[in-house]
């Protein structure tokens, strides 16, 4: 699979995270959201779901990358972005 080809990105962050840990596509966009600097709160409203719903994608998104806070999922994302 290439991830770049001249120069420019094949795939995006969010598609390779969402392949890589099998995020649900509600997962994949809380992660590009939060590495955009949206907050949950914000979040959840664009989405027009409750707090509770993000934040159980959220503790969903860390088991299935292994990361234990948002900082660490944070740092999982902009490794995969380089």
């Amino acid at each position: 699979m290439f991830l770049a080809r001249e120069g420019k990105i094949a795939l995006d962050p969010q598609a390779i995270m969402a392949a890589l840990y099998r995020l649900t596509p509600g997962e994949a966009a809380l992660v590009k959201a939060l590495t955009n600097g949206t907050t949950m709160e914000a979040f959840a409203e664009a989405r027009q779901v409750s707090l509770a719903t993000v934040k159980t994608q959220l503790q969903s998104t860390f088991a299935k990358t292994n990361t234990r806070r948002q900082s660490d999922l944070m740092r999982l994302a902009y490794s995969i972005a380089r």
